[in-house]
């Protein structure tokens, strides 16, 4: 391999790493711009949902995202996990805050 194919290799590495750096925040930054209002598409639950099935809708989406079963993963998974966590949580302290009122 010549200098020359080292050196578009290696640029074209350095550039799918930006670009996918790019994408995974702006996905994870989406994600915790969602309305208050759309916590039963977070917890992909229905709106009229009781709150055991709100409770349990939420045990089973968090532990997706549980720091532990990311640990060994990329940053920028960890990091996404990371922000699904604090959409999935603030969706639930939303349908919580629905059902106590």
């Amino acid at each position: 391999m010549s200098g020359m194919e080292l050196l578009v290799v290696v640029v074209f590495l350095l550039l799918g790493y930006w670009i996918m750096s790019a994408i995974l925040n702006w996905l994870s930054r989406e994600g915790e711009n969602a309305s208050a209002e759309e916590w039963f598409r977070v917890l992909e639950v229905p709106q009229t949902a009781s709150r055991e099935e709100i409770v349990s809708a939420y045990k089973q989406k968090i532990s997706e995202y549980h720091p532990d079963k990311v640990a060994q993963m990329g940053e920028e998974l960890r990091a996404l996990a990371e922000s699904k966590s604090k959409q999935i949580n603030a969706a639930y302290e939303a349908a919580m805050k629905l059902r106590q009122s």
